[in-house]
């Protein structure tokens, strides 16, 4: 069986560049530390898909989205905007993932 290539390294990068930083990575998920967006690994190399919080606010959004973009094409990560998720606290205090 093969292992995805999956480009961590340059998502580290790059959000060190933006004054971020990954506070967990998880399977195919890239948390980052304010919480505002994601990265999903497409498990097509340098690819990803970008979801935004559904807290963050639009002008921040087209904001950080750009200059993500930005940053990824530096990097040769292709960084696709995708949707938005929301965080949602379950009885078990686990939380589950929802995405739009």
């Amino acid at each position: 069986m093969d292992t995805p290539v999956r480009p961590l390294g340059l998502i580290k990068d790059l959000l060190e560049d933006l004054g971020q930083e990954v506070s967990y990575a998880y399977d195919d998920l890239v948390f980052v530390g304010h919480n505002a967006f994601l990265f999903q690994f497409t498990g097509q190399g340098a690819f990803v898909d970008l979801y935004f919080n559904t807290q963050c606010k639009d002008a921040e959004r087209q904001r950080l989205a750009s200059a993500i973009i930005r940053g990824g094409v530096c990097r040769g990560l292709t960084v696709t905007p995708k949707g938005q998720y929301d965080l949602i606290e379950n009885d078990d205090e686990t939380i589950s993932i929802e995405f739009s």
